[in-house]
């Protein structure tokens, strides 16, 4: 057996691809990246957030940039420059407190360069630098050059996109043209334990349905239905803790709330004309009054991939 003659300090290594695995957790991560920016702008105050998409030299440079409050010298250091750091806890004002987006908004690309207030960070990987920012914004501005060679196209898609179901007060744009949200008007509104559902009847079959917090897009849902039963597009403004509700990369639901909205989805296809008369619904479906018959169907849920429809 060995013994230590003498103590080391040492520091975990952090291998250089170890971001680029980070990209793979989310199933899109392209569109996450401006869902992520957009909410830490709007977690920011933010009521103005542009967007650049644009090619330098052989790279794709995506930039966002916000007029809130900036982020502070110890913000930055302790929070967003640091693994699993995060300094939000008031989740009844703000959207994010994983700690985790910071690995496809910056990490994970060639190079990033933040800009806020009068600080500029620079950096690549784990490597970076904070000097003074000789041209002050009120804001922040994050700006990325990608490694991966990715679809233009398709990032002002998912830009376009996630802004349009944007249901908050925020000004979007997106290479200097705004852009408009959907309008949030629908026929039908329900309260649920997971918070405000609103849908209209369209002649499609299958339920599309986005899951947004505080006005965000995080996913978009889609049921298959079966038979001659008419289509839903619905949005779902969930209700409560987002740490509680969202699993680490915001794609999805944690298990409870997943099961929950599972039901509701069902519900809402075999049930449709209880939903139509009613202002609020439990989710307690083992109940003799909200059992749900599923005899001779099988729809299959599934968050929807945009890649496909693009």
């Amino acid at each position: 057996m060995s013994t230590a003659t003498s103590t080391l300090a040492e520091k975990i290594h952090v291998p250089s691809d170890f971001f680029s695995h980070a990209l793979k957790e989310y199933k899109d991560w392209q569109l996450a990246w401006f869902r992520e920016t957009l909410q830490n702008s709007l977690d920011a105050g933010a009521i103005q957030v542009d967007f650049s998409i644009k090619k330098v030299d052989d790279r794709i440079q995506l930039s966002c940039t916000d007029n809130g409050h900036g982020i502070p010298l110890k913000t930055i250091k302790k929070g967003l420059l640091t693994l699993g750091g995060s300094v939000k806890s008031n989740h009844d004002k703000t959207i994010g407190g994983f700690g985790y987006a910071k690995h496809i908004i910056l990490f994970a690309h060639y190079h990033y360069q933040i800009q806020t207030q009068d600080l500029l960070v620079t950096g690549s990987g784990t490597h970076y630098q904070i000097k003074d920012n000789q041209d002050f914004i009120k804001g922040t501005s994050i700006t990325v050059l990608l490694k991966d060679k990715v679809s233009i196209k398709y990032l002002k898609y998912c830009c376009k996109t996630l802004a349009k179901n944007y249901s908050g007060k925020a000004h979007i744009t997106l290479n200097n043209k705004q852009i408009r949200s959907y309008s949030d008007k629908y026929d039908y509104e329900i309260m649920t334990v997971l918070g405000d559902l609103k849908f209209s009847e369209v002649d499609d079959s299958g339920i599309e349905i986005w899951v947004r917090m505080k006005g965000l897009p995080m996913f978009q849902y889609y049921l298959e239905a079966s038979g001659q039963i008419k289509g839903v597009i619905a949005t779902l403004e969930l209700k409560g803790n987002p740490t509680e509700l969202l699993t680490s990369n915001r794609d999805g639901l944690t298990s409870d709330a997943s099961s929950q909205l599972d039901h509701l989805l069902h519900a809402l296809t075999h049930q449709r004309q209880q939903f139509k008369k009613r202002n609020s619904l439990s989710l307690t479906f083992n109940s003799d009054t909200e059992h749900i018959n599923q005899e001779n169907t099988n729809p299959k849920s599934h968050v929807t991939d945009l890649k496909q429809s693009f």
